[in-house]
């Protein structure tokens, strides 16, 4: 076996051109694709940072708003119950006046009847008190008679 040089240099000559063959078609597309897609993904990394910390600061204002309209819910219905507390109040007040005065009312009238009511029965009495005694004195009678007149006489009254 011989070595021949001619073939040894050939076959370098052949390494060293396919070498910078490739490095031209094969190796500088490939690092410019891989540099080209770093940046992408370091780019989509921060973009995503970002949005991170926008939806973060965007969640802690909506937490804000919310507590505050919670706050200002809470004060609205502590207002309103106090509003609706005053108004019970005030229409409960307004009734127990009228009712007194309406109690009050009645009571008057039903004293002004019972007066008139003994007015009529005193005067009726005094009426059914002369009857008896003008009966009584239009003729002399015994005990017994007199008796049975007065019954007689109350008969008719409460019959009329």
């Amino acid at each position: 076996m011989e070595i021949n040089i001619l073939d040894i240099i050939i076959h370098l000559i052949n390494i060293f051109v396919l070498f910078i063959i490739l490095r031209f078609l094969v190796y500088k597309p490939v690092s410019k694709f891989m540099r080209d897609r770093t940046k992408r993904v370091s780019d989509e990394m921060e973009n995503a940072e970002k949005t991170e910390e926008e939806a973060l600061a965007l969640k802690k204002e909506y937490a804000e708003k919310i507590a505050e309209s919670e706050k200002t819910a809470n004060e609205k219905m502590v207002e309103i119950i106090a509003k609706a507390n005053a108004e019970a109040k005030r229409i409960t007040d307004t009734a127990r006046t009228e009712a007194e005065k309406i109690t009050d009312e009645a009571h008057r009238k039903a004293e002004a009847d019972a007066s008139a009511v003994m007015g009529g029965v005193k005067d009726d009495i005094k009426d059914l008190s002369i009857k008896i005694a003008s009966k009584i004195l239009e003729r002399e009678v015994s005990e017994a008679d007199n008796k049975a007149l007065i019954e007689n006489i109350f008969k008719e009254e409460h019959i009329s």
